[in-house]
C-alpha cells in the first residue's frame, strides 16, 4: 500500500475471455524508474472475494489509490481502457472516479513515434517524406501496410526491442506461463512508454540494446 501511494504512474494490461465475453484478469505495474525491479499487481476477476470481507475492502482501497486523480494510468488500446469498466461493475471504483482518472492510450502515440522514427527506405515504393503506412510499402521493418492499421502490443515490443510475448493458448496446464505472459504485456507497455515519451531515435535504441546485451 505504501509503494502504491508513492507511485505516480501505472501501466495496466487487461485480459479478456471471448468465450465468457468478460474481462478475466487485470495486471497493474507500479512504474518506479528508480527501482531495479518491477512490482506488478495481478487481479483474477473470476476469483474475487466476497464484498463483505476485509479482503474486498483492502483491494478496493488499493484500487482507489491507483485511480486517484493525481496518478497517471497507461493502457495499450482503447479496448483495454474500456475493459476497466469492470472495476465499476464489481464496485471497486465509482464511475465518477474512473471518468476523472487520467488514462493514456499508448497505441496511437506509439504509432506516430514509430512511423516518424522508422521512415520508409530509399528503395521503398513510398517516398521517405511520406510517413504513413501504405499498401505499396516494401519496408520489412514496417509490418503494417494500411493507413488505418493499429499496432498490437506484441508486434510493437517485437519490432522495437526484438522481444517476444507469446499469447496464451488457453490450456490450463500452462496456467503459470499464461500469468507470466500477461505480466510481460504490462512491462512492455512501460518499456514502450519510455521510447515514446523520451522520443528515442534509432541511435538511442542501438545504444540501449548494446548496453543491455553486454
Amino acid at each position: 500500500m505504501a509503494q502504491t501511494n508513492k507511485t505516480k504512474t501505472f501501466s495496466i494490461y487487461t485480459e479478456r475471455c471471448d468465450e465468457l465475453n468478460t474481462v478475466i484478469s487485470i495486471q497493474i505495474e507500479l512504474v518506479q524508474t528508480e527501482q531495479k525491479e518491477s512490482m506488478v499487481l495481478y487481479f483474477e476477476l473470476l476469483h474475487l472475494p466476497d464484498p463483505n470481507t476485509f479482503l474486498f475492502v483492502l483491494i478496493r482501497a488499493l484500487i482507489n489509490i491507483i485511480f486517484h486523480t493525481s496518478k497517471r494510468i497507461l493502457v495499450w488500446s482503447q479496448a483495454n481502457k474500456e475493459d476497466l469498466q469492470i472495476l465499476v461493475l464489481y464496485a471497486y471504483l465509482s464511475k465518477s472516479t474512473l471518468d476523472e482518472t487520467y488514462i493514456i492510450v499508448l497505441q496511437g502515440p506509439f504509432k506516430q513515434w514509430y512511423i516518424k522514427t522508422f521512415k520508409h527506405h530509399k528503395n521503398c515504393n513510398v517516398p521517405s517524406f511520406d510517413l504513413q503506412d501504405a499498401s505499396c510499402c516494401i519496408c520489412p521493418y514496417r509490418p503494417y501496410k494500411n493507413f488505418n492499421d493499429q499496432w498490437t502490443l506484441e508486434k510493437a515490443i517485437q519490432y522495437v526491442f526484438q522481444e517476444f510475448i507469446y499469447p496464451p493458448n488457453g490450456n490450463p496446464i500452462v496456467y503459470q506461463q499464461i500469468n507470466i505472459s500477461h505480466v510481460y504485456c504490462c512491462l512492455a507497455i512501460t518499456k514502450l512508454l519510455m521510447v515514446v515519451e523520451l522520443d528515442w531515435t534509432i541511435e538511442h535504441l542501438y545504444q540501449f540494446k548494446k548496453f543491455h546485451q553486454e
